[in-house]
């Protein structure tokens, strides 16, 4: 067990099984009864004698409003064979950047294929694996199983188990952390900056905010990733400084002059029309340096989602929390955040990102890929999941504001 924490990347983590299928029954609405709220989730899956396969998803599981329903979750995922696939023991299974994710089923719902018919109860990886699959459609027996990787993704173009789909022997669920003792005194999550200070200072600079000082209001790794996580410690905070970190390992950011604020209907889309510029920090162009991509004037406003409702494409599809970038018949979006599939995804960090080839500066190389549309992105992927996300509020620097009173007190005293 601890040889595969330290391949999570969980080094002298924290670890507590909460679920046997053993000794709480194999039922899938048992499971989630248990791991609802947690954190760090590691499967292990005896498939039979001989095979093992582990997957670990670095998210919160929580059950749709709707029982009838699913939610999508973008999250780190590793996916392992702990034993009998191969002879050098645990082996880790590289996954596609846009294939991080999670679906949940209500308890009277089914997570649906790519063809939207009903098939299991989870489904995590793309499809890589399924629990309460049956040979007749979904089943709250979690043990019914399927699995497969792509040839590309597995060494040998072996399964992780002797067959497609499986009955597992039993499932067990551990949930994973690591815990540090805060500033304020309590235990929380250790987050390292995703920028260095200096790093940061020049991502300041390049907004044109040479007086602000950066002031974080929330982290994903530290804070968690509910929107309801994000919009609370942003508040009605302007003049933000979005930064993103993908999973792949590109870093872009947006200063958006307006705010974030949710709409006072749970139910409703806030649009709210300010200056929005997007940032290559690392990984799309060659050399180091930032790099700024202007967005035209009449594409620039920010979408808020409720915590009830979506905010739509241009085909009117609920599909994202938030959306930075207008949208027009040639224009759906800039960058999404908690962008999912029939619906909204239940976290923020499942993103989207593109710009038209033509808006890149013509001064700097491009290395990433155009697609047939001509649309770049400055992300790994066109849907990309965030390792993590900080978002600060750019404020007048003290010694600004000194030299600012000074004036103002000048001024006056001219006028008299």
């Amino acid at each position: 067990m601890q040889t595969l924490l330290i391949m999570i990347g969980k080094k002298q983590p924290n670890k507590t099984c909460i679920f046997k299928s053993s000794l709480h029954g194999s039922s899938y609405a048992n499971m989630m009864q248990r791991v609802l709220g947690r954190r760090g989730l590691l499967f292990v899956i005896k498939c039979d004698d001989t095979n093992t396969i582990a997957v670990f998803a670095d998210t919160k599981l929580q059950l749709p409003a709707d029982p009838t329903c699913q939610l999508y979750f973008g999250c780190p995922v590793s996916l392992f064979s702990v034993c009998g696939a191969f002879e050098e023991g645990i082996t880790k299974i590289d996954l596609l950047h846009d294939e991080h994710f999670v679906w949940a089923a209500g308890t009277r719902g089914a997570v649906t294929d790519k063809n939207g018919e009903p098939w299991g109860k989870m489904c995590i990886a793309g499809g890589r694996l399924w629990l309460g699959n049956g040979e007749h459609g979904p089943t709250d027996d979690l043990l019914n199983c399927s699995q497969w990787v792509k040839k590309k993704e597995l060494p040998g173009n072996r399964k992780l188990g002797k067959t497609h789909n499986f009955t597992a022997q039993r499932v067990e669920v551990f949930q994973t952390f690591v815990l540090s003792l805060c500033r304020c005194g309590v235990l929380c999550r250790p987050a390292d900056p995703i920028l260095s200070e200096a790093d940061l200072r020049a991502l300041v600079d390049a907004t044109g905010k040479t007086d602000a000082t950066p002031h974080l209001l929330y982290k994903g790794e530290r804070d968690g990733w509910e929107p309801e996580a994000m919009f609370k410690n942003v508040g009605d905070a302007t003049d933000l400084l979005l930064l993103l970190k993908d999973l792949g390992g590109p870093i872009i950011a947006s200063h958006i002059e307006g705010g974030l604020t949710s709409p006072a209907d749970p139910t409703a889309v806030a649009t709210t029309p300010c200056a929005v510029s997007l940032f290559s920090v690392r990984g799309a162009f060659e050399g180091n340096g930032i790099t700024k991509i202007e967005l035209p004037q009449d594409k620039q406003d920010v979408r808020v989602a409720g915590t009830q409702g979506a905010v739509q494409d241009r085909n009117g599809e609920p599909v994202a929390i938030v959306c930075i970038g207008d949208m027009t018949d040639d224009s759906p979006g800039r960058l999404w955040l908690g962008i999912g599939y029939h619906g909204s995804a239940a976290d923020v960090r499942s993103c989207q990102q593109w710009e038209k080839k033509e808006e890149l500066p013509a001064d700097k190389k491009y290395i990433g890929t155009t697609d047939n549309k001509g649309r770049v992105w400055l992300a790994s992927s066109f849907n990309f999941t965030a390792a993590d996300m900080e978002i600060f509020t750019l404020q007048p620097s003290a010694g600004w504001q000194w030299v600012s009173a000074v004036a103002s007190v000048m001024m006056d005293s001219r006028s008299t």
